[in-house]
């Protein structure tokens, strides 16, 4: 009888866990991962009939929030020393410029929390209570195939609630 009993509980237990992992937002969503990190100014290498996902990152204060704006969200360990909360329904896109048969969408944007005490570069605007703050912003361009090589340029502004945007241009080198 006393076997039964521990196989049951360890049975709950694993019902319990899955139930809970269910419940919480990925810790780095699978765009995040397969993005391409875009630096200004300096295209990233894309082909024909290719979907590539872009990461931009943002400053907190570019839009106008103080650290404590998301204190509200369910924040996500992603390491030791940085937590992320998923806030796009905070945000909204604009393509302003592209290609004709281009694309471009927002997947997802994410606030970004890094304690300090690492080699961390921010401005002191983004910095409160020990913390750096920044948003993660991923894009899905998609290209369709039969584009000619070369340098393409895609502008998109993102916008919050605040009257605050961000133009952000993306460089794309077609091969």
């Amino acid at each position: 009888m006393y076997r039964c009993q521990r196989c049951l509980l360890v049975a709950w237990l694993l019902v319990l866990l899955c139930v809970l992992k269910a419940c919480v937002p990925s810790v780095v969503s699978v765009p995040r991962r397969q993005a391409v990190p875009l630096q200004v100014g300096i295209p990233f290498e894309a082909g024909s009939g290719t979907t590539p996902y872009l990461l931009k990152t943002y400053s907190y204060r570019t839009f106008g929030f103080d650290p404590g704006a998301f204190s509200g969200e369910i924040w996500v360990p992603r390491s030791r020393l940085v937590e992320t909360a998923l806030v796009t329904q905070a945000f909204a896109y604009q393509a302003l410029e592209i290609p004709p048969g281009w694309s471009l969408d927002l997947v997802e944007v994410r606030a970004v929390r890094t304690r300090l005490g690492g080699a961390v570069e921010v401005s002191e605007a983004d910095i409160g209570a020990g913390s750096a703050y920044t948003f993660e912003a991923v894009f899905r361009l998609s290209i369709p195939g039969g584009v000619s090589p070369g340098l393409y340029s895609v502008e998109a502004i993102l916008r919050t609630r605040n009257p605050e945007s961000e133009t952000s241009e993306f460089l794309v080198r077609i091969d």
